[in-house]
């Protein structure tokens, strides 16, 4: 098991991410031959590449079975792991819900294992934040920012890292200015999240250097990343081909409310109503409420 992690991380330092799930999966085949943290790194390994890749049923099927082993007060720390992309993959998928109640569950496990520096775990409560933002729940969005806040205070933000405080704290120009530096998918999912939020908020981003980073994803394996590059590319360019393009790979992915948002910028700039509507009736479902009243200006400055 040993031998297939650290193949597996060299997998996965080299984009390699369903070469990298296979590894994990093979881990989960030795069973009780393994101890209980390996087993559940294994789960996390296979949820964090299945989230990464956009097979997103697949995280979900995957960490859901994980959590049917878990038994009270064990090894909290690694299955707060598992718990973080739980949470980060069902945002995607749209199941809002469920991933809040993962949220919670990582926040006991946070808690349980002694409120360490879980910078691992951070995806999955700012999966929760989002969530309460779009919802217009101020309760949640202040009990999620502090966990944001508590855990990325602890890390010592260098040159290019990810700038967690600025995540908590919804720093759209610092996020952009970071986002902008990035070339690849190295920080894939914190990426993806400052994209979308980019081309939530229509915050400008160089349309080249946009370009360069959709071209750069476009033989690797992170759909979603890819998809969000190509959202935002579409948005602020006005480029509809490239939204075309993002709505078919967030539909591949069954990236529900990322397919919608896509949808409604892509009927915003050609005017296509029917195209607007169906991308809002989604959101809606969701309780989306933030990003519908971002389109509703976005539509009466451009006279819709």
């Amino acid at each position: 098991s040993a031998a297939r992690d650290a193949l597996g991380s060299i997998a996965s330092d080299w984009g390699r991410w369903r070469e990298s799930r296979e590894l994990a999966r093979e881990r989960l085949t030795f069973g009780d031959h393994v101890d209980l943290t390996e087993r559940v790194d294994a789960y996390g390994v296979v949820v964090w590449s299945s989230a990464l890749i956009g097979e997103l049923d697949e995280a979900d099927r995957v960490s859901a079975e994980a959590f049917s082993e878990l038994q009270p007060g064990q090894a909290p720390n690694w299955w707060l792991h598992v718990a973080a992309w739980r949470a980060y993959s069902l945002l995607l998928r749209g199941h809002w819900d469920a991933a809040l109640e993962t949220a919670e569950r990582a926040r006991r496990l946070w808690l349980e294992g002694g409120r360490t520096a879980a910078g691992y775990a951070l995806r999955g409560f700012l999966a929760a934040c989002e969530i309460a933002r779009g919802r217009g729940d101020d309760a949640g969005i202040e009990r999620w920012r502090a966990i944001l806040v508590a855990i990325g205070e602890q890390f010592v933000a260098l040159p290019g890292e990810v700038p967690w405080p600025a995540f908590a704290n919804e720093d759209v120009d610092t996020i952009a200015r970071w986002a902008a530096g990035q070339p690849g998918d190295r920080f894939a999912d914190v990426l993806e999240r400052g994209l979308s939020l980019c081309a939530d908020r229509q915050a400008p981003i160089d349309v080249d250097h946009l370009r360069r980073l959709a071209g750069n994803l476009e033989s690797g394996e992170t759909r979603i990343l890819h998809a969000q590059a190509l959202r935002l590319l579409g948005v602020i360019a006005a480029d509809t081909d490239e939204l075309r393009r993002a709505i078919a790979l967030f539909d591949e992915c069954a990236a529900a409310p990322y397919a919608a948002r896509a949808r409604c910028e892509l009927g915003i700039i050609t005017g296509e109503g029917p195209l607007f509507d169906a991308g809002a009736r989604v959101l809606e479902s969701l309780g989306d409420q933030a990003q519908l009243d971002r389109y509703a200006r976005w539509r009466r400055e451009r006279g819709a």
